[in-house]
């Protein structure tokens, strides 16, 4: 099994709640073929079998959910990680997920990797 160990995955919702946030380079990652919607997934899909990748591992970098304020860097990992598990959930065979972490706020990550 071929494995793209390198690979992103930015559902608006997300890049919205980064931007909202204060994250200023989310639009870099907006048209990237990299979202949520069913046409970008199926363009995914074909890009995967053109290039004998079966799955992908997805991460959130490198708009990461670290922010100085701990509330908002735990609301941004925790919908990350939603997002990517449901993704997951939908597409077992063809995704696999890093976890965020909402750093440097340790209690808070040792917190959102048992959740």
């Amino acid at each position: 099994m071929r494995i793209d160990v390198h690979a992103h995955y930015f559902p608006d919702e997300y890049l919205d709640l980064l931007k909202r946030f204060g994250d200023d380079t989310t639009d870099g990652a907006r048209g990237l073929g990299a979202g949520g919607s069913q046409a970008e997934l199926e363009a995914r899909f074909e890009l995967m079998k053109a290039a004998n990748v079966q799955m992908q591992l997805l991460s959130v970098s490198p708009q990461l959910p670290s922010f100085e304020d701990r509330t908002s860097a735990i609301e941004g990992a925790r919908m990350a990680n939603n997002l990517y598990a449901d993704l997951v959930r939908r597409y077992p065979r063809r995704f696999a997920a890093l976890a965020a972490l909402p750093l440097p706020h340790m209690e808070a990550a040792l917190a959102e990797m048992s959740r």
